[in-house]
């Protein structure tokens, strides 16, 4: 009986020692799981955070790429501006300059009228002297009025 007693304590011994075991193990198990639990979750956290900078990154990079665009954009307005005023600063410059051309080319045609005219006034004028010393000539000797007129018989 006693060996009966002592086989059912060694035999329940036995069986909690494994009971013991099993539940160690499975306690170990379930650490090992929830620190794997843990570091998946940390990893998705350390994703997740990556991926939020990234798209803040990425955001910023694009503001400074439409800055830099509206900038560039800016620039090329002020220098299409500049151009233009340029363009229409020469376009008036032409301008005056032609105005001045045809004020001189003017300010010409009328000299040269000027000086046509008064050359032929001067060439009327001779003409006309000429004219009256032929007639002188020829009334002297024969017009017998002027003839006597000058001998003051008239």
């Amino acid at each position: 009986m006693e060996a009966i007693i002592e086989r059912t304590s060694e035999e329940d011994f036995k069986e909690d020692l494994e009971e013991e075991e099993e539940e160690e193990e499975e306690e170990e198990e379930e650490e090992e799981e929830e620190e794997e639990e843990k570091k998946k979750k940390k990893k998705k956290k350390k994703k997740k955070k990556k991926k939020k900078k990234k798209k803040k990154k990425k955001k910023k990079k694009k503001k400074k790429k439409k800055k830099k665009k509206k900038k560039k954009k800016k620039k090329k307005k002020k220098k299409k501006k500049k151009k233009k005023k340029k363009k229409k600063k020469k376009k008036k410059k032409k301008k005056k300059k032609k105005k001045k051309k045809k004020k001189k080319k003017k300010k010409k045609k009328k000299k040269k009228k000027k000086k046509k005219k008064k050359k032929k006034k001067k060439k009327k004028k001779k003409k006309k002297k000429k004219k009256k010393k032929r007639i002188k000539k020829t009334t002297l000797t024969s017009h017998p009025r002027l003839l006597a007129k000058q001998a003051g018989n008239l």
